[in-house]
């Protein structure tokens, strides 16, 4: 853990304000594309760090960090109740624990909030907490989660009537730790968080459309996943998915900065997905092969999702929207609409460009042949 900009989180004062970025599901591909997975982090760090916020922390955890804080805190939680079963709401950042519920926050096609729901593919909440009652019955929970702000999933699983003894979480507002210990369930938090937080996000979050990418799309304002052409959908936190003003809202990024950090996020994955095209990710019904299942990017019910649409063709057309914009003023759904011929040479030249990102993308193999069915599953 350390700020990338060199400004310690230790200081005081009310105008030191954190900004956590924590390693995701990017790290999975770590030793596959070791160049781009860097390349990304460090190029939207360096961003944020010295181009938005150069006088406040910003600090990276890496994905280990989380997984040895979460490890110890469970330990410390077992020598004071006793072996209790763990169940792990974060399987990527504890794999470990006996049983898991796979949930997120789910958001409608405007992007407000929802509530608390599956996650795609996976059952419905009552029926994860039922299953999980029946394999281990009379008993109380030790629940394991990567963050802890508003409370929102604990209480959800409470309200399932998942009986909780304790919460391992590698961090944890002041707020919610001491809301939870009201309540009788004792936290154990890796790194407590400052009321003067600016934000924490996995880096993932601006990487589409890596698994757990964004918000997830509900299904007729309900906390269930929609599927379009068997894929769900999220919002990553880029435009032109979302808007400026929802930019700033979801990851504190300043409406001025929305335009060229989504662009530069856009290259990175830009490059992420070119060099992923040598273990058969290419189109966007691959996306379907991770575990957990990697969202679509959002886009209107009037727009059709094709499958076979390669995935940096997707990503080279979102930056291309962006390319010519000032003020971005046009609600992001409408540009879906609009100037597909020239998006489709835009896309082509952009992905054809040797020179983006660290160490630049990796021209597209005329030679290349995708074949159905050869896809590997990635499990993370």
């Amino acid at each position: 853990m350390h700020a990338v900009n060199g400004v310690d989180e230790t200081e005081d004062g009310h105008h030191c304000k954190p900004y956590y970025i924590v390693g995701g599901t990017e790290s999975f591909f770590a030793q596959q594309i070791p160049v781009e997975v860097a390349s990304a982090r460090v190029a939207i760090c360096n961003y944020i760090g010295h181009k938005i916020y150069p006088n406040d922390p910003v600090i990276w955890v890496g994905f280990v960090e989380v997984q040895q804080m979460l490890a110890r805190c469970v330990q410390e939680l077992k020598v004071r109740h006793g072996n209790l079963p763990v169940v792990s709401c974060s399987r990527f950042y504890y794999p470990g624990a006996d049983a898991f519920v796979e949930c997120n926050r789910v958001v409608d096609s405007s992007g407000e909030k929802i509530g608390v729901g599956p996650r795609p593919y996976a059952k419905s909440i009552p029926d994860q907490v039922g299953l999980i009652r029946s394999l281990y019955p009379n008993t109380s929970f030790i629940v394991v989660d990567d963050m802890l702000f508003h409370g929102d999933t604990i209480n959800q699983l409470r309200t399932r009537r998942l009986p909780v003894r304790a919460m391992a979480a590698a961090f944890a507002t002041g707020e919610a730790k001491e809301a939870l210990e009201r309540s009788g369930i004792e936290v154990c938090v890796g790194h407590p968080l400052r009321t003067n937080l600016r934000d924490m996000l996995p880096l993932h979050d601006f990487l589409p459309p890596l698994p757990l990418c964004g918000k997830v799309v509900g299904l007729d304002n309900m906390p269930l996943p929609a599927m379009k052409n068997d894929l769900s959908s999220s919002f990553p936190y880029l435009l032109p998915w979302i808007t400026p003003e929802q930019l700033c809202s979801w990851a504190s990024i300043p409406e001025s900065h929305a335009v060229p950090f989504s662009m530069l996020c856009l290259k990175q994955c830009l490059a992420i997905f070119s060099a992923l095209r040598d273990a058969n990710i290419v189109r966007l019904s691959d996306l379907a092969q991770f575990r957990p299942r990697a969202s679509c990017p959002y886009t209107p019910p009037s727009a059709e999702i094709r499958r076979d649409t390669e995935i940096t063709t997707m990503l080279a057309q979102a930056h291309s929207q962006l390319s010519g914009i000032v003020d971005f003023v046009v609600h992001p759904t409408d540009l879906w609409q609009t100037r597909q011929d020239k998006e489709n040479g835009d896309a082509e030249k952009l992905q054809g460009d040797a020179g983006l990102a660290g160490g630049g993308l990796k021209p597209q193999n005329p030679r290349y042949q995708h074949s159905p069915g050869s896809v590997r599953t990635f499990r993370v």
